[in-house]
């Protein structure tokens, strides 16, 4: 995650921010963003694990994976959902509420 956040990745060094609450927030939104490039790596890859090279090292990390369709389904207009319904947290009524 650490190597992911910083120049492999989101280039989160290359940030001026000084205030901590605005950095906490900042650390905070890149995290969900790791987790959400992840998961879509795991979908679109499933059990596989991504290809390696001569020297024995991956070609493309899960996170550059993920992240990568990521930002190609921002770019494009695609109507298939990428997480699915599965994180809309559904309504549960209270005990004893009619």
């Amino acid at each position: 995650m650490f190597a992911d956040s910083k120049t492999k990745g989101l280039n989160l060094e290359d940030t001026r921010i000084k205030l901590s609450k605005r950095l906490s927030l900042l650390i905070g939104i890149s995290a969900i963003v790791l987790a959400m490039a992840c998961q879509t790596a795991s979908k679109l890859m499933g059990s596989k694990y991504p290809a390696r090279k001569k020297h024995g090292y991956c070609s493309k990390s899960w996170f550059r994976t993920g992240f990568d369709e990521l930002r190609r389904r921002l770019r494009t207009n695609e109507d298939t959902p990428i997480f699915g319904s599965k994180l809309a947290v559904k309504k549960r009524l209270r005990a004893g509420v009619a």
